[in-house]
């Protein structure tokens, strides 16, 4: 969080910021602010006391910003929180090609997930799906589903 990113008398810099955007630039994360730049969160005091920041942010890899146009966010101030709606909103001007299945190593902790996959992979397929990378994107679809 840099300094222009407080708002307040009382504010203070987070003397980590640093640290964090070197480490968020090493993961290739570029931090997509609303515009305009305007505070996420508010301790809902005023004057004196009254301190704003940026705390809500969406972190998008470079690759996939080059495969996107017009990125923008936008921030909606809701009064009954403390922190504000974000909106996180792309176009492309070309088809997205499809990206790499990844596997989150999380799902393995949850009990029911190899019964959940045994039981999808199981269910039988309808005969025009052929090729048989057809019917693993098919099974991948109805766990998506599921999940």
């Amino acid at each position: 969080m840099e300094e222009k990113e407080c708002w307040g008398q009382r504010a203070k810099f987070d003397p980590m910021a640093g640290f964090f955007k070197e480490l968020f630039n090493r993961k290739m994360l570029n931090d997509i602010i609303p515009n305009p730049t305007r505070p996420s969160w508010r301790n809902g005091r005023v004057e004196v006391v009254r301190i704003a920041k940026i705390l809500d942010r969406f972190f998008v890899q470079s690759y996939l910003i080059e495969r996107l146009n017009q990125l923008k966010t936008y921030s909606f101030y809701i009064d009954i929180f403390d922190h504000d709606m974000i909106i996180l909103e792309w176009s492309s001007s070309n088809e997205l090609k499809a990206l790499p299945f990844k596997f989150n190593h999380m799902w393995l902790r949850e009990p029911k997930f190899l019964e959940l996959v045994r039981e999808s992979w199981a269910q039988h397929l309808e005969s025009y799906l052929d090729k048989k990378m057809e019917k693993v994107s098919f099974k991948l679809r109805i766990l998506k589903k599921v999940a």
